[in-house]
């Protein structure tokens, strides 16, 4: 259960000082300004743009300068997290690997991860099945059974997911055993357009920045129950008479039964602070308990 709660005293403190949220706070800080301030903030960022809204009206600049900085904010996450791995690529030894999706509009970009990426382990290549069929599933199963590998002791990952088709969105994960962290990061610009005319004011763009994070230790033990959980047969075929199938998703092929017998079931709990531009900020801090 997550249940959420506004920050006050401490709680709304540690939000604000923690520094995963200053590009948002610094975006921020801008638009709670009157117009004339914001719009010489904005000549420093981009004079050519501030040229170019020269004939709207007042509410239509507000409305185009909040937009950009949402979309510069996102774009700077992005670039930050991607030159985050590239120090610790270069501090590590290890490569930047990268697997491309619809149509280079989703790409998955992770540090080499040794033998969790080797022939032995890699689940990226996993049998697919055929025709949703009982023996194409389950050798499709035994076959991910015989795949998965346990983590190797101080395992450190770092993933990052970049999608820029609907709402663009970044997701994170990095791990820190000496630390004992593990921290997520989620970034996501939600674009509200009810209209077809871009300079509509009712066309406005949000910007969420959540970080979770975990007990490194309790991290790394879970996903290694749910890997041999997995080994043990926790995934099993669903019987066509069972299938639960739609149009959008395809039929439902694979179910665990009886999932609270299964350790991994019981998932680490995190700490989850988050904030939201909406021409200002709102500041939550949640606790995660399973």
């Amino acid at each position: 259960m997550i249940i959420p709660t506004f920050c006050f005293g401490d709680k709304y403190d540690a939000v604000k000082q923690d520094s995963t949220f200053g590009y948002l706070q610094e975006y921020s800080e801008i638009m709670k300004q009157q117009l004339p301030i914001i719009e010489e903030r904005m000549k420093q960022i981009d004079p050519d743009l501030v040229e170019s809204y020269k004939d709207y009206t007042d509410v239509q600049k507000v409305v185009k300068y909040n937009n950009y900085l949402a979309e510069k904010t996102f774009n700077d996450y992005k670039d930050f997290f991607m030159w985050l791995m590239e120090q610790k690529s270069a501090e590590s030894g290890r490569a930047i690997k990268n697997e491309i999706y619809e149509n280079g509009r989703e790409v998955y970009y992770w540090l080499d991860e040794g033998i969790m990426d080797s022939e032995q382990c890699n689940g990226h290549k996993l049998y697919k099945n055929k025709n949703n069929g009982r023996y194409e599933v389950n050798k499709m199963l035994r076959d991910e059974r015989k795949h998965t590998c346990l983590y190797p002791d101080g395992f450190e990952e770092y993933k990052i997911t970049t999608q820029d088709f609907g709402s663009p969105y970044l997701s994170v994960s990095i791990d820190d055993h000496l630390t004992n962290i593990r921290a997520e990061y989620e970034v996501s610009l939600t674009i509200e357009s009810d209209s077809d005319d871009p300079n509509n004011i009712s066309n406005s763009v949000f910007l969420d920045v959540f970080k979770s994070v975990y007990n490194y230790q309790e991290w790394h033990q879970w996903r290694n129950q749910l890997n041999q959980d997995i080994k043990d047969g926790m995934y099993q075929y669903v019987p066509k008479k069972k299938q639960d199938c739609n149009p959008a998703f395809g039929c439902k092929i694979i179910e665990i039964k009886d999932i609270e017998k299964w350790k991994s079931s019981k998932i680490p709990g995190a700490k989850i602070r988050g904030m939201t531009s909406d021409r200002d900020l709102f500041y939550s801090y949640t606790e995660s308990s399973y």
